[in-house]
Order: structure tokens, then sequence, then C-alpha cells
């Protein structure tokens, strides 16, 4: 039986015909002609060259086909994502139902100066914009330079393929009350007094051995370890595998790029502190002030402050910086680039081609051979063109199914947010609202934490300490948009490449102490270096740092990472069937990958 794409293989009558039935009057002219209706010519506006030199209408018929194969194909593919999109109205742990303030986000809206919550009626207000997808202009903000709320609108676009953010779904986070919320803050509290620990230093440091100790004894932690034994070489890494493997950091987030230019290195410049704190929001008054919207250093509150001198990541508080204004997908960009300029990785052996070997980067790991021998040079489809265009792409997608899931679902608050409930709780800045007992919501695992008894000790007061000035931005927490941009990206780059491809020992590098210079593993055993690391494993910990480098500075919680990986997995995974089924000229590609949740899964064009 013939397929819809045969049918559009048939004389120019027929197209023509079929061109009628499914655009209109319009488009069967432009089937007829071989240009759009009422438009002169071939576009130039000399009104010449319609057909073919011979003038015989091949070249109307290939058109004709060329449009209704295409129109077909996109069709099928917006059919079979909305035949895949789950319709049930998505889950949320309540709070955003409930009538109080106290576990819902209002970075920016007006607060009270005892509580420190924000204002019920302000909350309100924002409530009904999302739901009626406009009048956020009413909603109140607590000072007319208050910084804005991040574009709730974007909970609400559409895109042009792949699933529908509508439909795409995440887990519900952790309640407020719940002692896995507890067990996440009290995790927050020891990576914010262990930011300044060198990595070097982890294994022998006393205070992230308090960290790991804490987090073994609580039963509601879920990060590495909780199955087992929570040890400082595991504490604070990420769950997928690899994450736990070598070097905390990603080999993607340290290698110099080799391009055209030269070689570009991944130095940072870091915070300084030398006349601002290292850490923010510790004071009640300033927590409030940022609360209620005020940028830093307005207000005279302290702002960032950076070094003159940049170096490789070596603390905590490094990867904070790493993860802080640069936009997520340039990151998997430069891990693009380490993939095809640096290392010429494989391709995954389900594509059909063999890039370029680049000179100056090592031994290449690409056939020359296999390089020449292909007739046609892979370029806009599965070349280097195509790895870093399609990782722009799907990380908007992914980042618009987080805007969706943060504004219309969730609206959790953030983690300075609930630090202000703590403070309220057991300090004296702040005070409770009336009706609500926080002793009794507020987990004990968090109230009589050693991580919260140590903070106060510290810094005089309970609040969380915030690695940034601004701290958070003005969106809700649940999930990480860097954490569903990582998972999005990463998943496509382990699509694309080989991800059993073993970092040999001259490609796998590690900083000196002070950052300054790297070492290869010829050079050197630090932190592990001289362990086994795979593409896969290494972009894994790539998705695992972007995610919970935001943690380290206190902005997210475990599972806003966590759950982002596994929903920018799931958008790449739904962005690539519809992708693979566009190149019409090449055999149908199928792609194997390994997913966060370590299960192996085969990506096919969605016809």
């Amino acid at each position: 039986m013939a397929t819809d794409d045969d049918r559009g293989h048939t004389d120019g009558g027929m197209v023509r015909r079929r061109l009628l039935r499914l655009f209109g009057a319009g488009a069967a002219a432009l089937g007829a002609s071989g240009t759009a209706a009422g438009a002169p010519g071939n576009g130039n506006g000399s009104g010449k060259r319609n057909g073919n030199a011979n003038g015989n209408g091949d070249d109307r018929g290939r058109l004709a086909r060329r449009l209704t194969g295409e129109f077909r194909r996109r069709r099928r593919n917006a059919q079979r994502q909305f035949q895949r999109s789950a319709r049930d109205p998505h889950g949320s742990n309540g709070r955003v139902a409930d009538g109080s303030v106290v576990a819902k986000f209002g970075k920016s809206l007006p607060h009270d100066g005892d509580t420190g919550l924000p204002a019920a009626d302000a909350y309100g207000t924002l409530v009904d914009a999302v739901e009626a997808g406009s009048g956020y202009d009413d909603v109140p903000q607590a000072d007319a330079d208050a910084r804005p709320l991040v574009q709730p609108e974007t909970a609400e676009t559409y895109l042009p393929e792949g699933a529908s953010t509508a439909g795409l779904r995440i887990a519900v986070p952790p309640a407020f009350d719940d002692p896995e919320a507890g067990a996440e803050m009290v995790e927050l509290y020891w990576r914010a007094l262990t930011r300044d620990v060198n990595f070097h230093d982890y294994g022998d440091d006393p205070t992230v051995g308090a960290a790991a100790a804490e987090l073994d004894a609580i039963g509601a932690y879920d990060g590495p370890g909780a199955d087992g034994t929570v040890t400082p070489d595991v504490v604070f890494r990420g769950v997928t595998r690899g994450a736990a493997d070598g070097p905390y950091v990603s080999q993607f987030l340290w290698k110099d790029r080799v391009l055209g230019g030269g070689v570009e290195d991944q130095r940072i410049e870091v915070q300084a502190a030398e006349e601002t704190p290292a850490d923010y929001m510790t004071d009640v008054t300033d927590w409030l002030e940022i609360q209620r919207g005020v940028a830093p250093p307005r207000a005279g509150l302290p702002g960032n402050e950076y070094s003159d001198e940049p170096r490789y990541i070596v603390t905590g508080r490094d990867m904070c910086e790493r993860v802080h204004d640069d936009p997520p997908f340039r990151q998997l960009q430069k891990a693009a680039q380490v993939l095809v300029f640096t290392m010429n990785a494989p391709l995954d052996e389900g594509i059909p081609y063999t890039l370029k070997p680049f000179a100056g980067s090592g031994s290449s790991r690409r056939s020359p051979g296999a390089f020449l021998g292909q007739t046609t040079l892979p370029f806009n489809d599965f070349g280097p063109l195509y790895v870093e265009k399609k990782l722009l792409e799907v990380t908007e997608h992914a980042q618009k199914a987080a805007w969706h899931k943060k504004w219309t679902v969730h609206r959790r608050l953030r983690p300075e947010e609930y630090g202000g409930r703590v403070e309220a709780a057991k300090g004296e800045g702040l005070s409770s609202p009336d009706g609500v007992d926080y002793g009794a919501v507020i987990p004990d695992v968090l109230l009589d934490s050693e991580a919260l008894q140590r903070t106060a000790e510290r810094f005089d007061s309970y609040l969380l300490p915030q690695a940034y000035a601004e701290g958070s931005p003005v969106h809700p927490s649940y999930p990480a948009g860097h954490s569903v941009v990582a998972g999005a990206g990463v998943t496509l780059l382990k699509a694309l490449f080989d991800g059993d491809y073993e970092f040999p020992a001259s490609e796998k590098v590690v900083p000196t102490r002070d950052g300054s210079e790297l070492r290869t593993a010829a050079e050197t055993d630090a932190l592990g270096i001289d362990d086994t690391l795979t593409v896969r494993g290494e972009l894994n910990k790539l998705a695992s740092n972007m995610a919970l480098g935001r943690n380290r500075a206190g902005i997210h919680y475990r599972s806003d990472g966590i759950e982002g990986l596994r929903l920018g997995e799931r958008a790449a995974i739904r962005f690539l069937q519809d992708e693979l089924a566009l190149p019409a000229a090449i055999e149908p590609v199928t792609l194997t990958l390994e997913t966060f949740d370590r299960g192996t899964i085969t990506v096919e064009p969605t016809a």
C-alpha cells in the first residue's frame, strides 16, 4: 500500500488537486506556477524562469511534490506528538491551592515587615494573572524599581515542533512540611558552609566530613549515598551514572577548546569578597529588602565583587559563579565544541557519517579513511554546525517547559524564602504569622540540625546564606531552569555522540590546587582523575554540575535540579523524534542513549 509520501510522488495534475484540498486555491496556484500565489516569477522580481530551461514543467512538479511531502511530514509529526501527550491535570503538592502564602513564591511582591511573608492579596493577583494568561501589569510590586517578574507569559508560549510544554510531566516536589524538604534544606545549609573548601581537600576537611555524616543519618535524604553511606567522596554530587566517578567537576567544564582562532580555556572570574561579604542575605534587613525586589547594590546593599585573576573551578563557590549569569546553553555549546574540535569524539553508530578529523586536537578518534570515503560531507544535518544549532533549539524547548511548570503548576518558594520561615521559627528577626506554628510545620530534621546550628553560630541568624548578592532570580524554584536546559542539551549530546568512548590519560585534565593551570592524568592522579571516564559519564556529570551548582549558591533545592534534568530529557527525546523525521534524503536515523535513570532507550523518527 502506498504511503502518504509515496502518494506525493504522482503526476503534476494529481498533486495540484491534492494541494487544492489540503491548502486551498492559493496553494494550488503555487503547485501550478512554482511560486507563491500572486508572487512574480522566482522571487527576484523578474517574472522569469518559472520552469526549467526547457520549459517542460518538471521543476513545477518537483516543487509541488516537495511542498506536499514536507507538509505531510510536519502534520504527521504534530499528530503523533499530540497523541502522546497526557491530558490529565498536573499534580502539585497542595501548597499551590491552599490559602496560606507561607510555602509559596513571592519575591518582588510587597512583603510584611514583621513576618517576611508576601502580601496575600498581591499573591492572589499574581495567581489570577497566571490562570488568565494576562493581567500581569496589575500585579503589585513592593517598589517602583523592584526587580520585575521573569516573564511568566512564557508559560503559555507554543512550540513549532516536539511535545507541547503543557503535555510534558514532572514529579510533584516535596511539600513545605515534608521531611524530604527539610533534608534538602539541611543539605543547602551544609553547601553554604563548605563553599570555600577546595575540592583537593574534600577527603580531609572536617566540615565536609560533618556534612556527610549528618546527611547520612537523615532517612529522608535522597542524594548520592542515600541507599548506602554518604561519604565525603560523594556528598553534594549528582545521582546520574558517572557523576560520582573521578573529580567532582566534569571534564567539559575544565577542558580547553581548540577552535579555528586558537585555544580558548575555561577559566572564570571568581568572587573576590575583599570589600563585600563572601555570603549574602544573612542579615534580616538585607534579606527583607531583597525579598521586596531591591537589586543590589541599591539601598546600601552589598553587590557582587569579582577577582581580576581568572582560574579554573576548584571550589564550590567557583562552581556557583560558573552557573551564575552565563546563559545555560552556552556551557552546553562549549561542551559540544570540546567533543567536536578538541577531542575528535566519534558520533553515535546510528549516524551514517564521520566527522572531519581536526588537526591540532590530539590523536584523532575519527578515521581519516572513513571521512574521505564519504560521498557527501555532514554539514547541515549531523555535522558540527548541526550539533550546535540543535543544542540551541532543544534548550528553547526545555526553557519553555520549565516556565510552564514553574508558573502554571507549582510556584514553589525559593530556598532563601524558606530560610526566612526558619528565621521566624528560631531567630529574633522575624515573627510567625497569626495561626501558623512554624515549629509544627517545618520538619524537625531541619530545625534540630547541626547544619542550622553551625550557620547561626557563624552568621548570627538562621537565614540561608546566599552566594549571589541578589539571591535567586524572580521566578519560582521548581524546576530549576538551568537543570531543565542541561537535561535537554546533555540528552541531545548523548544521543549524537558515542557515549562509551573513554577519555585517554592525555585528554583527562585536573586543575592545580590554585586553579591556575591544568594537569593531565599522565602527570597527576589528583582528585581521582585516574578513574575511567567516558563521554556519557562526563556529560551526565556536566548536567549534574549545571543543575546542582545553583544549589551551592542557595537558590535551588536538590529536587529542583534532579527532576529538572528528567524534564529536560523528556523534552529532548520528543524534540529528537521530530528532528530525525525531517531529513528526507537521508536514510532514517535511529539513535540509542542511556537515560539519567540508567535505562536504555531508542530514539526513532516520529513518523
